[in-house]
């Protein structure tokens, strides 16, 4: 088994059902490379969610403004 992290995640699922059991598994290298390529997409959809979410903030905010006739 590799120890380089993969980036089909297929391969990665796969080789983590196939440990089974984690109490009785061996080798559990693969739950650390599954948990670090978890961790940076998680970390990325954050990052992006706060920014769509600041974006339509900030709409709401210009439209309130011109519907109540309030200049920029």
């Amino acid at each position: 088994m590799s120890h380089h992290r993969r980036t089909d995640g297929r391969t990665v699922h796969n080789e983590l059902a196939a440990i089974g059991d984690p109490a009785r598994a061996g080798d559990l290298s693969v739950v650390d490379r599954f948990k670090g390529a978890r961790e940076t997409t998680n970390i990325m959809r954050t990052l992006l969610c706060t920014a769509a979410l600041g974006c339509l903030a900030h709409c709401l905010k210009l439209h309130g403004r011109g519907a109540a006739g309030v200049p920029d």
